[in-house]
């Protein structure tokens, strides 16, 4: 399977990465900033595409330009409010409007998974702190 990979940058993202990769999908690695990436994972990927996850023609882009079949999203904070704004509704309004067109046009729908990380870690009053 190829599959377009949203936060790759990010802690679960970057480690999706090397799941794919060790299970022989070929990954298309999309990002913000590519330079976070893992030096030693780049030369595995298919691909690196820089883009906003907020925007569904930089995915659909992504997705066409390298055939994906499938994307997986890992971008985006959910447990924000009311300490802060979380752009995860406008990344999953995206990155669903991205896939149905992409399925449209191809006449094959394509697979889409949402996946999040511990946002809890990030609430104040449950911030990780290491033992003395």
């Amino acid at each position: 399977m190829k599959v377009l990979v949203l936060g790759s940058t990010g802690n679960l993202g970057s480690r999706l990465l090397s799941a794919l990769l060790a299970r022989g999908h070929s990954v298309v690695a999309f990002a913000r900033d590519p330079s976070k990436l893992a030096p030693a994972i780049v030369p595995h990927l298919t691909a690196v595409e820089l883009g906003d996850a907020t925007k569904s023609s930089d995915i659909k882009a992504a997705g066409n330009k390298h055939q994906c079949n499938a994307i997986v999203n890992t971008a985006g904070l959910a447990a924000m409010a009311p300490w802060g704004k979380s752009d995860l509704p406008s990344i999953v309004d995206a990155v669903i409007s991205a896939a149905l067109e992409m399925g449209q046009d191809r006449q094959s729908p394509l697979r889409v998974w949402f996946m999040g990380g511990l946002g809890l870690m990030d609430l104040p009053e449950t911030r990780y702190r290491p033992v003395d």
